[in-house]
């Protein structure tokens, strides 16, 4: 289960994203890179709070990240699949 540091980021990025039926796959393939990189800091000897904190920075800005996520996901095209 995320933290509150990894869930916050997920809900700013996933706000972002209008074509809900994306979202839960979208959501899983953040986390999974959270926790890949998180998995990185922590063999680097970096306690877990730290780690989740720096692979949240290393992830950049949710909001730039939700919209171009949104760009990509757009309702329009996602309907006609």
């Amino acid at each position: 289960m995320p933290s509150p540091e990894l869930d916050n980021f997920l809900r700013n990025v996933l706000s972002h994203v209008k074509f809900s039926f994306d979202r839960k796959a979208i959501c899983s393939e953040l986390e999974s890179h959270l926790w890949d990189r998180i998995e990185d800091y922590l063999e680097q000897g970096y306690d877990e709070a730290t780690a989740e904190r720096l692979a949240v920075e290393g992830m950049g800005d949710p909001k730039e990240i939700g919209i171009e996520l949104n760009k990509q996901h757009n309702p329009i095209i996602g309907w006609l699949w």
